[in-house]
C-alpha cells in the first residue's frame, strides 16, 4: 500500500468517524475502523481508474466508447427531464 493509500485510507476513516460522533453513536472511531476492516474482509478493493480520454494512455476507441457513453447519458437526461416536464 502507498503512502498515499494509507493516508487517504486514514482520512476515510477519520471522516466517517466524524458522521458516526454527529449521529450520537458511542465510541465512533472504533465503528469506523470497524467498517473498513468489514469492507476490507469482505473483498472490498479499489476500483481501477477509467483509462485516460488524451495524452499517452489514451486509444481511439476508448475515446470513442467515452463519447458515445457520454452521449447516451445526455439522451437519457433529456428524455427524464422531458418525461417529468409532461407529467
Amino acid at each position: 500500500m502507498t503512502p498515499h493509500a494509507v493516508a487517504a485510507n486514514a482520512a476515510a476513516i477519520r471522516n466517517l468517524a466524524q458522521r458516526f460522533e454527529n449521529w450520537g453513536l458511542s465510541d465512533p472511531h472504533q465503528r469506523a475502523e470497524l467498517v473498513a476492516m468489514n469492507l476490507l474482509a469482505d473483498g472490498y478493493r479499489p476500483l481501477e481508474p477509467p483509462p485516460t480520454p488524451r495524452g499517452p494512455g489514451s486509444t481511439a476507441a476508448g475515446r470513442r466508447a467515452a463519447r458515445e457513453a457520454a452521449t447516451a447519458a445526455i439522451r437519457a437526461a433529456r428524455e427524464r427531464r422531458t418525461q417529468q416536464e409532461t407529467r
